[in-house]
């Protein structure tokens, strides 16, 4: 079988999406696939050393397609310039009007996973109904939250819910007590809340001053949340790191905190969990998924006063109890590297694709 994987994305902000593509591309290989890969960017430093970092066994194409250059050039004749037409299947990881359009010319099948779709409220559907319409017998559409499944049932697709997973086969959880209470957050981008860490790191300074943030990662306020860490002293900015240096960044943690506006799926709340890290979260669509009771952690809307209370009560019993504080993140662990099997994920995605083909 041969797939065309198209991370439709600038993956040096979409570090979910870059770790999933990757991984999924490795391993299809691996299982007998020949396997292409495209990606979008605005940032093409930023793409070459994503590429120079890894040794592909798949193939692997950076396009520069946003901005002025994609408005201009995006159509479904340009589309059918770049992209290979002899794939048995095309996996799409976001919604793109214009190139499922080209894909609807190209009649291959097509599995489109909602890795963008963060929120589930309908805009934009006007545009995208009369073009998925054409893939009704060769198009399924991954699920990576029920809310999600739920919405495109009920407009009449083939849906498939497969969350996405960590490969917890590959990691050995840390659950030692650390000396220091840290807090991991793993973004620096707005939408993904790095100006309520920010506003959370001034409060904590008088208020909770033996808690540190760990904040990695990219984003649009990366100036903003390097002059609070100057400012503030309690936050260390770790910028984008590669897989073997965020095991040592769980390590570190005792707190996964994630204040999103909104997330289809999280797979650094996933990361934090299956490493046994107690969750204090917002409650969007994705991470109702993974943090699913309270021994998990806690969800709930954004306040910063109940936010800092919360961190508080589990600084207090970080440090009162570290024997209770490494049980509970065993705890933690043990549930969710079941439920985010990594392998288990990539057989329910190559079971569909191959019967999708």
């Amino acid at each position: 079988m041969k797939l065309v994987i198209i991370a439709n994305a600038p993956l040096s902000v979409w570090r979910g999406v870059e770790q999933f593509v990757d991984h999924v591309a490795t391993d299809f290989v691996n299982r007998g696939m020949k396997v292409e890969v495209f990606t979008r960017t605005s940032n093409l430093n930023d793409e070459l050393a994503w590429a120079r970092s890894r040794t592909f066994n798949y193939r692997y194409k950076c396009l520069k397609l946003q901005s002025l250059v994609y408005n201009i050039s995006a159509s479904p004749l340009t589309y059918n310039l770049i992209f290979p037409k002899d794939a048995d299947a095309y996996y799409v990881t976001f919604l793109d009007p214009v190139f499922l359009s080209f894909l609807s010319l190209v009649r291959r099948p097509v599995m489109l996973g909602l890795h963008g779709v963060t929120d589930i409220n309908g805009r934009g559907l006007k545009i995208l109904k009369p073009v998925l319409g054409t893939f009704r017998n060769s198009l399924i559409i991954q699920a990576l939250n029920r809310a999600q499944e739920r919405f495109f049932r009920r407009l009449g697709y083939k849906v498939v819910h497969i969350p996405l997973a960590v490969p917890v086969e590959k990691l050995v959880p840390a659950l030692e007590a650390n000396k220091d209470f840290s807090v991991w957050f793993p973004s620096m981008e707005r939408s993904k809340g790095a100006d309520r860490l920010i506003e959370l790191a001034r409060l904590s300074k008088s208020r909770l001053p033996g808690v540190r943030y760990l904040v990695t990662g990219s984003g649009n306020l990366e100036e903003e949340v390097r002059l609070a860490s100057k400012q503030l002293g309690n936050i260390t900015v770790m910028a984008k790191l590669s897989e073997d240096q965020l095991v040592k960044v769980y390590a570190r943690s005792s707190l996964f905190l994630c204040l999103s506006r909104s997330e289809s799926f999280s797979l650094a709340a996933a990361e934090a969990q299956a490493n046994g890290l107690p969750a204090i979260a917002t409650p969007t669509d994705g991470l109702r998924d993974i943090i699913t009771d309270n021994s998990l952690g806690v969800l709930m809307d954004y306040d910063a006063n109940r936010y800092l209370e919360i961190i508080g009560q589990y600084h207090e019993l970080w440090k009162s109890s570290r024997k209770k504080y490494i049980q509970i993140k065993e705890t933690i662990a043990a549930k969710q590297r079941t439920r985010l099997s990594w392998n288990a994920m990539l057989d329910r995605l190559e079971s569909s694709l191959l019967n999708l083909s």
